[in-house]
């Protein structure tokens, strides 16, 4: 298969994204509506506040795969390597997308920091060891997770350009981190009101 045919892949990669897995294990454990629960959101923080933590590793789980599959699919379809081309990020940027503006929720998705992550584990694996190093610091230092997924995140194409990663792959980065600040925009206002919650206080 020629790069060109691998541009249907795109709707594809679409609907892979937007599978709300959070919502879809909120409810086997008998949660029928995680996005009136806690705080709203789909992702793996919130099922594990509603629900437990089983169901929160799976949502992690489900959430970095379908940030996999779909450049994943690009690659043994025919397209070059993982890190040439413009289609196989493009493929993960739609996977992205897809869940933070779900077409089965009304485009009111999760914040896309697993899925990203799903995303660089396969484009540039490299780079998402020293993101995920500043978000522990950040969120053991600080206290909130929410700063922290905005660190690893912004890391991100930093570490890109310092590996050398093709400048596809590297505007990704820049692109999906001005996503994720997109989507943690209400965190953004609490974190500056100082009204954010806590994992330290709660747990103490």
């Amino acid at each position: 298969m020629n790069a060109v045919s691998l541009w249907y892949l795109a709707p594809l990669a679409y609907l892979l994204g937007s599978i709300p897995f959070g919502v879809i294990f909120a409810r086997l454990a008998g949660n029928k509506n995680l996005q009136q629960t806690g705080s709203g959101n789909i992702g793996a923080t919130n099922v594990a506040r509603t629900v437990g933590k089983k169901w929160a590793f799976l949502t992690l789980i489900g959430d970095l795969l379908k940030g996999v599959a779909p450049p994943w699919i690009g690659s043994i379809l025919g397209m070059e390597p993982p890190h040439s081309g413009v289609i196989l990020p493009f493929l993960g940027l739609l996977a992205v997308i897809g869940h933070m503006f779900p077409i089965w929720l009304k485009f009111k998705g999760g914040k896309g920091v697993a899925t990203t992550c799903g995303v660089f584990l396969f484009l540039a694996p490299k780079a998402l060891l020293p993101a995920f190093a500043v978000f522990i610091i950040l969120a053991a230092v600080s206290g909130y997770i929410s700063l922290g997924s905005l660190g690893g995140a912004s890391s991100i194409p930093i570490v890109l350009w310092i590996l050398g990663a093709s400048w596809p792959i590297t505007i990704l980065g820049v692109m999906v981190t001005g996503l994720i600040f997109f989507t943690h925009r209400e965190n953004i206002r609490r974190l500056l009101r100082g009204k954010e919650k806590s994992w330290q206080k709660k747990k103490s």
